[in-house]
């Protein structure tokens, strides 16, 4: 990944993190805040619901006090008198215009002098025992003292009342008490409406039933209502508020629930978002800004500086110089780098001179190496000649040509001369087979000779720095390296095992890979040389895996130390006492040259060692050296 990208992705990175964080805290703080100031709001909404039924109460029992303290009242309930009823209660608009479905007046013993309960919608009569009860004599609506009220929330069939009961006294005050009266009115859709002008808010007065039947609260939230605490739920853009109020017997008898539209959160989240939008505004066209420097000022010079570098590379041109005029870090850089390549032109100056003499010196011994090999094999068959001219019965030619001379004169010699043609015979067969044998060994010292002349040919090619490729069977050239080494794994006793897989002709330098394959031989047979005479075996493989053909040169030899199979192939490593570390070497070397590579292998020490020479099935096309 380039730096540009790492950069742009940093400054992207760091911005989303901004964003982010500043919407956390918008929403964690802010929103929050709002959010709660939205649901106090809420929550006094649901008290001025609760303030307003508590209103109405008390309106309700003033209502019933200014009827309860009355001479008239007060002698209606002691005599009966139907006059009071026909003169103050005998009009039903007065009923609906107050909105009171319910008026008892009882005297002192808890007698019903006169009633009025009908329902609040159809204005039939209507029965409500809850009612009957409440106001019996010992009942919570009955009060003894002159001056006491009672007032509350009663729950009936016909639905929830709110009641207010009193004594009736004379208009002064004085007593004693003649009974008492008592006014209810339905909570219904006339309350609701007034309760929503007082409250000043949405909602309704219910029960717990009601809700539970409707789903509105699960259990929890019900038993947290019941126990008196507020409730919140927002469903939208409505938070809904409930308040439970209790009943004259101290049970839970009405919940009203306050509507909130959500505004304030609404203009919460408009704050937010415009806060968020505005620093992400900001934050861009910050980004926007610093990339656009941070490409100018850095990025595009660090650019060119990496171009001009792989340029240098590419061409190998050291008194190229980026020449970047500038004060900053960059441009600090830039000249940094010039010095730097101009010392290392230098240095590659010095290089050149020194390796041309290191090189020369390592051709030199990986020539002196392969030549050695070849002629360590061509004193073995010269060796071969000698020994087979000493044994040549070159002494009977001289017996024989004696005997002819002399004709067999005497009986001794006419006998030798009647054996002389069968002699003649074995000495003849006898000169066939040393000079086979000569012939063949010529034929060998010849090979050798030709192998010492192709090497140095390939050594004067690769001084003039050219390559030539032909048609190469791997197989027969591996046989003809084993034909140089035939007398030296002869003379050791070494068995040779084949596994040849046919696979196609190669386009490769022959010089080079039978230098390969001597040296490789040449090595199992040195490892080789503390192994017993019937232990010495060496197995050729040739096979194909995909595009590479694989050679394999397996000894049951002294084998590698694990730390050592990768420092064999390093110039002058050897763990030879008469070797000069350079054959291997000179193989690996090798190897890369022909777009191959040639690898070690061992179980350990003692266990033998497998060398594999891998190349390409195609190479590209070889120049022929000029000459």
């Amino acid at each position: 990944m380039s730096v540009r990208t790492r950069i742009t992705l940093a400054f992207v990175a760091v911005f989303l993190v901004c964003v982010g964080v500043n919407y956390a805290v918008e929403r964690v703080t802010v929103l929050r805040e709002f959010a709660k100031l939205e649901a106090d709001g809420a929550a006094r909404d649901a008290d001025r619901w609760a303030q307003a039924v508590e209103r109405e109460v008390e309106h309700l029992s003033t209502f019933v006090g200014d009827w309860a303290v009355w001479d008239d009242a007060h002698h209606f309930v002691e005599s009966g008198d139907p006059r009071f009823i026909e003169t103050n209660l005998a009009s039903e608009e007065w009923f609906a215009d107050f909105d009171v479905p319910v008026i008892r007046f009882y005297n002192v013993r808890g007698e019903l002098v006169w009633s009025r309960t009908v329902h609040p919608k159809t204005e039939e009569p209507l029965e409500l025992p809850e009612l009957d009860l409440a106001s019996a004599p010992g009942g919570v609506l009955v009060t003894g003292d002159e001056e006491q009220e009672v007032h509350g929330l009663l729950r009936t069939e016909a639905g929830l009342m709110l009641v207010a009961s009193r004594a009736i006294v004379r208009s002064d005050g004085s007593g004693p008490a003649a009974g008492w009266m008592l006014i209810g009115r339905f909570a219904g859709e006339a309350l609701t409406e007034t309760l929503v002008r007082q409250a000043v808010s949405e909602g309704e007065i219910t029960t717990l039933e009601d809700l539970w039947s409707r789903g509105d609260l699960d259990a929890d939230t019900m038993a947290a209502l019941v126990s008196g605490e507020p409730v919140q739920t927002q469903d939208g853009a409505i938070i809904r508020t409930y308040l439970a109020m209790h009943d004259l017997f101290g049970e839970p008898a009405i919940v009203v629930r306050s509507e909130t539209p959500a505004r304030i959160s609404a203009q919460g989240r408009v704050a937010m978002w415009v806060s968020v939008i505005s620093l992400t505004s900001a934050g861009f066209i910050a980004l926007a800004v610093q990339l656009l420097l941070a490409n100018r000022l850095v990025l595009r010079p660090l650019h060119r500086l990496v171009e001009h570098a792989r340029n240098v590379k590419s061409t190998g041109d050291l008194n190229a110089r980026f020449a970047y005029k500038s004060r900053d870090e960059i441009g600090e850089l830039a000249s940094e780098f010039d010095e730097m390549v101009s010392r290392l032109a230098e240095s590659h100056s010095d290089l050149v001179a020194r390796s041309r003499v290191v090189g020369k010196a390592e051709i030199a011994s990986s020539v002196t190496h392969n030549l050695g090999n070849v002629l360590n094999s061509a004193v073995v068959s010269l060796e071969v000649l000698t020994q087979t001219v000493a044994r040549m019965r070159t002494d009977g030619c001289a017996k024989a040509a004696e005997l002819l001379e002399t004709g067999g004169a005497g009986p001794a010699e006419g006998a030798k001369a009647a054996q002389l043609p069968r002699y003649l015979r074995s000495l003849a067969e006898a000169l066939d087979g040393d000079r086979a044998r000569l012939q063949e060994e010529i034929s060998r010292v010849h090979a050798q000779l030709r192998h010492m002349s192709e090497i140095l040919d390939a050594q004067r090619e690769f001084a003039k720095q050219g390559e030539y490729n032909e048609s190469v069977d791997l197989s027969a050239a591996l046989e003809r390296a084993v034909g140089l080494m035939a007398l030296p794994f002869e003379r050791h006793g070494i068995v040779l095992e084949r596994d040849f897989a046919p696979v196609p002709h190669i386009e490769t330098d022959p010089v080079q890979l039978l230098q390969i394959f001597v040296n490789l031989l040449t090595n199992a047979k040195e490892s080789m040389a503390a192994s017993p005479v019937g232990g010495r075996r060496i197995r050729l493989g040739v096979a194909q895996d995909g595009d590479r053909l694989r050679v394999t040169v397996a000894d049951t030899g002294c084998g590698i130390a694990p730390g050592h199979l990768e420092a064999i192939f390093r110039p002058g490593y050897t763990t030879k006492q008469s070797s000069s570390g350079i054959g291997l070497h000179f193989c690996s070397i090798a190897a890369g040259q022909l777009g191959g590579t040639l690898k070690a292998s061992s179980p350990g020490v003692g266990l033998g060692a497998t060398f594999t020479l891998e190349l390409p099935v195609a190479r590209a096309p070889a120049r022929r050296a000029a000459a």
